[in-house]
């Protein structure tokens, strides 16, 4: 019982840490984090077929193409793949990066059940188009773009950071999360194969 208790432990500290988060402020990224840290693909939510739900390849030119694949939460299933588009990176008077992706679609957020798959980034309405900036505390509009906080991962003290170990979260509209994670070199998403019967 008291081995089981001890293995438990990281998760609960990582999963605390992670609300006291952002619930009191955001983490910057490590010392000697750049925008080369953002080249690579990241992904968000696993669908039943082990497929992420969202994926974002970062270019060093800027460019950026996203791939959505919904199947369990819409119906018919919904895929899409953009051309490649513009990102940039601002930086709020804190120093906590932002990435700004033109033409992001955030349907996978919420499942399509939030934002309609047919709308480009966080929607321009008056009423429904505000999104919540957690690490300013603040409701605002991103029409025709995608905002994500790059932010550092809490860790122990002793534990050594590198300028790799961020993730990329979206604003909010309600209070569940929405984040990317970078792919190792050597992972690359499952996909589903079928077998043929003999």
């Amino acid at each position: 019982m008291k081995l089981k208790l001890i293995s438990l432990l990281p998760l609960s500290v990582l999963l605390v840490a992670c609300s006291i988060n952002q619930a009191t402020g955001c983490v910057l990224p490590p010392t000697g984090f750049s925008k080369s840290d953002l080249i690579g693909t990241w992904i968000a939510g696993w669908s039943n077929s082990g497929r992420p739900e969202d994926t974002l390849i970062f270019r060093e030119d800027g460019m950026y193409k996203q791939i959505i694949h919904l199947e369990y939460t819409t119906k018919p299933p919904f895929d899409y793949e953009s051309d490649w588009q513009t990102w940039q990176i601002e930086y709020s008077k804190d120093g906590q990066p932002y990435l700004h992706l033109k033409g992001m679609h955030l349907c996978a957020y919420g499942g399509g059940e939030r934002v309609s798959c047919e709308q480009v980034g966080g929607g321009d309405d008056e009423t429904t188009g505000y999104w919540f900036d957690f690490c300013q505390k603040a409701w605002v509009r991103m029409p025709g773009e995608g905002v994500l906080i790059v932010q550092g991962r809490p860790r122990v003290s002793t534990e050594k950071s590198e300028s790799k170990d961020v993730s990329l979260f979206l604003l909010r509209k309600g209070d569940d999360v929405w984040a990317y994670d970078k792919l190792k070199k050597t992972s690359v998403p499952s996909t589903p194969t079928t077998s043929s019967p003999n």
